[in-house]
């Protein structure tokens, strides 16, 4: 392999114009594919077509409806929803459902029809009577009948009564859902807008999953076009102060452009639509793209600093680093490879996309920066004052006191890592969003006061049609019905019992003591279809039965709890039917919060096996490359021991791992491999070649590889330092965390492994 790379550094110089102007051609055509990227947020978009979850949530669909919401928190200064002013808002609002696009309806008090008995009949009739709201209705009596009714408190209204809401449902095409969202959200806000100008004493909060979708996208637009330009700027600018210049920063900065046009072009020539995870690729293949950069530009500079001509120090460059780049490059992408374990497509994507885009920085950095080192543009061939010697310095301090660095850098990462198990894995989507964040402000408010924001449903199938009126079928989803509303993480639980017993009772007179199930089955089939048949054009009960009566949903109205507690829920659900069901009656709990949950544990947990394959497969690789079992395997506690550390003071510090930062395993990785790599390469090399004792080739080995590995890792610990500083939860946890690896990355090559190394030659035997 080195005679290869020899090769290639005699080509790269012979020629650098040829193959330069070749890259940019090569970029051109990638990036062509720019015009076809799509960017969707779809949260189906995160499901395989054979997830379970999915799969239970589309036969609920079949079943019953298929819609989004948008709920419009009411509440007035006086803190009275039963006076004209108010009720006369919430009126307006919904009835003017018609006016939002996509929309199939609305719900709120002024559309809530309840039973009332006439004769042998039952009859649905407005809570709210049509016409004008005035002081002459009996408002003191609508609010008492209100409040004594489990289908309205804690859904549109507030348990004191001080807060209510109006629930808008939507069904997008889906064919262009960013624009849909955006549509649906600007027409409520400008609605709200209207009514809130009529009655300015109301105070109006939206939220619901309509603008949950509207938030992320906004937050990824809002990175994208002001915090990631921001980081690399300022990764890039430290690169001109680092190399004295503008030139390398420049030649590094079209490399990476080419780079990430070439990566981002092909995801658009390979039809991949992508999502807020795999939209990140972009920033990954940047980070890997300037490690690679640097490993060149610094042997470049640090040859002409000792007094090479510029092809002859360009040469070398080639020479020593292309072994430890393709290398690196290799490994990154096997890691990133891996991600193809994943249960959700986005991350398979994400995954595909950087594989490429290392592919490309490593070509790019190889065929076109030598072209620009040649003259292109004239490059200054000296670092910022004179890091090899105090690397050499350094380097003499760890030889010294290597037993005292072993010990004390050892007890600190195996201190930090024993934060692992501190961590839970679990996200809470509402604190994806800044405090002040207008959505997770109304979210909080409505859950607070009137109801929960996510959702668990149930469909609960009868064996045959008619089924959901036989008085067993009643009876066991009544026990159901009660144990959720015993759970902590439920706030409210809507089903056809409530109906049926309100249905019950008022056919007795509205006596208290028949506010319960129907005891025949012709009774209740009696009922529900009174009631059905009072009821006005365009209201229907399939939110709660289908039409073939074969099945009732179940609504489970959540707190905010984190993923782990929605599928801990999910979980003892199924264990509370499995022992009180018959096996044709138990279903699973289905919805967008169950549906994340799970793919969010299953997730996270397939890309560690696939982040343990391909780290096994670059363990083989690195050993054939050093051909040495024993520098192989010394180079497993560099590798590991940053993302253990970084993973464990997590812990301390948060202690909360989500579905996002499981892509830091995997974008550190590469970081981390890529320090080892270089290090070992370069001590490896001072052995063989150079005839150097361990401690000569230690010494070696940090003044030339040390300094390229300190100005990679300050300059991508500042670029994520500026990701940190975002309001966006998803981002700034990405950003903490792997400035945090790369950090411990440095400190395991400069203070783990030079002792090890140090131990490993008292073998006595050659590498």
């Amino acid at each position: 392999m080195k005679a290869l790379f020899t090769a290639w550094a005699d080509l790269a110089l012979r020629r650098s114009t040829s193959l330069a102007i070749f890259c940019l051609l090569l970029s051109a055509a990638a990036a062509a594919g720019l015009s076809q990227l799509q960017f969707t947020t779809d949260y189906r978009a995160y499901f395989s077509a054979d997830n379970p979850e999915l799969a239970a949530l589309e036969k609920l669909e079949r079943n019953f409806s298929r819609a989004e919401t948008l709920l419009v928190a009411v509440a007035p200064a006086s803190g009275e929803i039963f006076e004209p002013d108010t009720l006369t808002a919430v009126r307006a609002l919904t009835d003017a459902w018609s006016q939002l696009p996509y929309s199939k309806g609305s719900f709120s008090l002024s559309s809530y029809y309840e039973a009332r008995a006439e004769d042998d009949d039952i009859i649905a009739a407005p809570l709210i009577p049509e016409g004008p709201i005035t002081d002459a209705l009996p408002l003191a009596e609508m609010r008492e009948r209100a409040l004594n009714e489990p289908r309205l408190v804690r859904g549109v209204l507030a348990a004191d009564g001080d807060v209510t809401g109006v629930v808008f449902y939507f069904e997008l095409p889906h064919k262009n859902p960013a624009q849909e969202i955006a549509a649906v959200a600007d027409a409520a806000r400008a609605l709200v807008a209207e009514v809130q100008q009529a009655h300015p004493q109301i105070e109006f909060h939206l939220s619901g999953l309509i603008l949950f979708n509207e938030a992320m996208a906004g937050a990824i637009e809002n990175n994208a076009a002001t915090l990631y330009p921001l980081a690399y700027l300022v990764m890039f600018g430290l690169l001109a102060l680092f190399f004295r210049g503008a030139s390398p920063m420049l030649g590094t900065l079209a490399v990476t452009l080419m780079a990430v046009a070439t990566t981002m072009g092909a995801a658009g020539w390979l039809g991949i639509t992508l999502t807020a995870a795999s939209i990140t690729a972009g920033v990954i293949v940047l980070t890997l793209c300037i490690a690679d950069c640097v490993h060149l530009l610094a042997t470049y500079s640090s040859q002409r600093s000792a007094g090479e001509e510029p092809d002859a120090a360009l040469h070398s460059s080639l020479k020593i680093n292309g072994q430890a780049i393709f290398l690196t490059s290799l490994t990154t992408a096997l890691g990133f490879l891996g991600m193809n374990f994943s249960d959700s497509p986005p991350f398979r994507d994400l995954g595909n996309i950087v594989a490429i885009g290392v592919a490309s920085a490593w070509f790019y950095t190889i065929a076109f920066l030598p072209g620009w080192l040649r003259g292109w543009v004239p490059t200054r061939a000296a670092l910022a004052g004179d890091p090899r010697r105090m690397m050499r310095a350094f380097a003499d301090l760890v030889i010294r006191q290597r037993r005292a660095v072993f010990a004390l850098a050892a007890a600190a990462f195996v201190a930090l890592a024993a934060g692992l198990p501190l961590n839970k894995f679990g996200d809470n989507y509402i604190a994806f969003f800044a405090e002040d964040h207008p959505f997770r402000q109304a979210s909080e408010f409505t859950n607070e006061r009137m109801t929960g924001m996510q959702y668990m449903e149930f469909g609960v199938y009868a064996e045959d049609a008619g089924g959901v009126y036989a008085p067993e079928y009643l009876q066991r989803l009544e026990a159901f019905v009660e144990w959720l509303r015993e759970q902590p993480e439920v706030a409210k639980v809507n089903s056809l019992i409530d109906l049926m017993k309100r249905l019950n009772e008022t056919m007795h007179g509205g006596d208290p003591a028949w506010y319960r199930l129907p005891e025949a089955r012709e009774l209740a089939a009696q009922y529900l279809l009174f009631y059905e048949m009072s009821l006005p054009s365009g209201v229907d009960l399939t939110h709660l039965v289908n039409l073939e009566k074969t099945a009732t949903r179940v609504t489970v109205q959540l707190h905010t709890p984190g993923s782990d507690k929605v599928r801990e829920l999910a979980d003892r659900a199924d264990a509370w039917q499995a022992a009180n069901w018959p096996a044709a009656m138990q279903t699973a709990g289905s919805g967008v919060s169950v549906m994340f949950a799970n793919i969010a544990l299953r997730n996270f947990s397939s890309m560690l096996v696939g982040t343990a394959i391909a780290f096994a497969v670059i363990c083989l690789l690195l050993l054939a490359a050093f051909r040495s079992l024993r520098l192989g395997a010394v180079s497993l506690v560099p590798n590991l021991a940053p993302a253990l550390a970084g993973f464990g003071l997590w812990g301390y510090l948060v202690g909360q791992v989500g579905m996002s930062l499981s892509v830091v395993v995997s974008l550190t990785l590469g970081i981390v491999v890529d320090d080892t790599i270089h290090f070992l390469s370069r001590y490896a090399r001072a052995r063989r070649e150079l005839n150097m004792n361990a401690e000569d080739a230690l010494r070696e080995a940090f003044a030339s590889v040390g300094v390229a590995l300190w100005i990679t890792s300050a300059v991508l610990v500042a670029g994520f330092a500026v990701l940190a500083t975002s309001d966006f939860a998803l981002t700034a946890d990405m950003g903490v965390l792997a400035g945090l690896i790369v950090v411990l990355a440095l400190l395991a090559d400069f203070l783990l492994l030079p002792p090890l190394l140090l131990w490993l030659d008292r073998l006595k035997k050659p590498l």
